[in-house]
Parts: C-alpha cells; structure tokens; sequence
C-alpha cells in the first residue's frame, strides 16, 4: 500500500498536467482540440492507457524535481521547522552542540530551514527506531501526509506548466480569431488555468501546514516525556553554517 501511494505521488502530476492541458485547450478552442484528440485515439488505440501511465510518472518526475527546487530555494514555504527547535531550545528540552568542537552553541545561532528539517527528521527517526510509543503511531499518517504535501506540490507545478504550454500550443497551432465567443473563450481560459494553480497552490500549503503540525506536535510532546523521564537535556551535534 505504502509503496503503491509513493507510485501515485509520481503518477498523479502528470495526469493532473495532461488533464489540465487538455481542459484549457478544450475551453479556449473546442473544435481543434477534439480534432486532434480523435486523431489520437484512432492511432493509439488500446495502448492509450499504458502510454499515457508511462508518460505521466515520467512527466511527474520531472515535475517533483522542479517542486524540490522551488521547496529549497523559498524561505516562505509553510514547511518550516525553525520555530520548533526555537522553542524546544527556550524550554530547555533540546541543546545543539558543534559536531566539532563538542561545545553547546548559543540560541542566537540557529539552523536555517534545510538544517531544521534534518534535525527534526534526525531526532524523529531515531526515536522511530527505539520504538517510541508516540512517535510510532503517528508515523504512517504523518509519512500519508508527507506524500500528499509532495504530490500536492508537485501538481501545483504541473498547474503552472500546463498554462504555459496550453498558451504555447495555442500560439503554434491554432489560428487567432477577434470574434466575441472566441475572446471570450481565451478569457475563460485563461481564467480558469490562473484558478486551478491557486487551488493547488493553496491545497499544498494546507497539506504541509498540517503535516508540520502534525509532526512538532509528536515530536514535542515525546522530548518532552523523555526530557522529564531522563531529567536532562537532549543534545543533538550539529555543524551551523
């Protein structure tokens, strides 16, 4: 099932791609776009569905590796673990220390977001593999959560890219026309391409926004009962910068 569900998160951009292509093209020029979809289906035949499979996990995958890009290189992402291991540091449940030099780095030194996760994932799959009893229960809905946030991602580039070359076909293929029904097909079009990228846009910060509080939740809540059990601070080696 796990497997499966990992499958799909690859799966599932491309079809969103392919489909939103095809909507935009359908709305903004109907009678080109089913010319060219019975063309299709009449050359392809049975194999449409095991051709357009392969594509899509191929295509999904392109489009993955462009989600991670973007997740990286923006500080705004609602998938940000700083404020956490701020907060343990306060409490006095969670000490970094310099990998290096074995001394306790001070609060005003914090990760920044790629360390933060690494941290969090570090201290949770540890504790993971210790068979902690909250960490263990959680784990198969927060690892749900995580391939929805990552599929949810990934279609919100497949959005994007699907706007941009319905317009690319568009402007290569189809003939331009200034009568009012075509205008204002070209607008709804448009229109609803620009709709469909907030919808995904939105849906992914709501999935990773609850897979983070999902998971300092957790995580808090076992540091917590292991600080007080062990009566000590948990120190975890780092290496800032």
């Amino acid at each position: 099932m796990d497997e499966a569900r990992r499958f799909l998160r690859y799966v599932t951009p491309g079809l969103v791609f392919m489909t939103e292509v095809l909507v935009v093209l359908w709305v903004i020029a109907p009678d080109w776009t089913c010319d060219i979809m019975d063309g299709f289906k009449k050359d392809v035949g049975a194999g449409l569905a095991i051709v357009t499979l392969f594509a899509s996990g191929g295509i999904g995958f392109i489009f993955s590796s462009i989600h991670h890009y973007i997740h990286w290189r923006c500080e705004s992402c609602v998938i940000d673990h700083r404020g956490l291991l701020v907060s343990l540091r306060s409490h006095g449940i969670l000490c970094l220390v310099d990998r290096d030099s074995g001394d306790a780095l001070p609060e005003s030194e914090t990760p920044d977001r790629f360390q933060a996760w690494a941290i969090l994932t570090a201290l949770w799959h540890e504790r993971l593999a210790d068979g902690s009893g909250k960490i263990k229960s959680a784990d198969p809905r927060v690892t749900s959560l995580s391939d929805l946030a990552h599929s949810a991602g990934s279609a919100r580039v497949a959005a994007g890219s699907a706007w941009i070359i319905s317009l690319f076909v568009l402007g290569h293929c189809c003939s331009y026309s200034t009568e009012i029904y075509a205008v204002a097909r070209f607008v709804v079009g448009n229109a609803l391409a620009v709709l469909l990228l907030w919808l995904h846009h939105k849906g992914y910060e709501r999935i990773g926004e609850a897979m983070c509080r999902v998971v300092e939740q957790v995580l808090c809540d076992a540091l917590s009962e292991e600080t007080a059990r062990n009566r000590g601070t948990i120190q975890t080696h780092v290496t800032l910068g």
